[in-house]
């Protein structure tokens, strides 16, 4: 099983990542899911890791975990997740513009 992190860097940059023991297949499909070309990382060679944080890439996160009518992440995850959008919403990086422009779509 794959462990989700969703965390907010120290410079604001919104990140989700997924960490495993190696499953190249897995990972590719992740990349299939999230529609990105981001190379996926092999730590040690035991662990494959992918990572995403431009503003493009989070949106398709906030859409798959938010909007695709999949079931909902429950539990602790559930609430990290929570909390992350939270952040997200708060952060100067996410903050909505005059112009509309560079906005992620919240769920309400």
């Amino acid at each position: 099983m794959s462990e989700g992190s969703f965390f907010v860097k120290k410079n604001n940059d919104g990140c989700f990542q997924l960490k495993q023991r190696v499953h190249v297949m897995l990972f590719e499909a992740f990349k299939l899911i999230f529609e990105t070309s981001r190379k996926i990382d092999t730590e040690k060679g035991l662990y494959n890791q992918f990572s995403v944080s431009s503003k493009a890439d989070i949106q398709k996160v906030i859409n798959f975990f938010s909007f695709s009518g999949h079931h909902p992440l429950v539990g602790l995850k559930g609430i990290q997740y929570l909390k992350w959008l939270t952040d997200l919403r708060n952060s100067s990086r996410y903050a909505t513009q005059p112009t509309g422009a560079g906005n992620l779509n919240f769920p309400q």
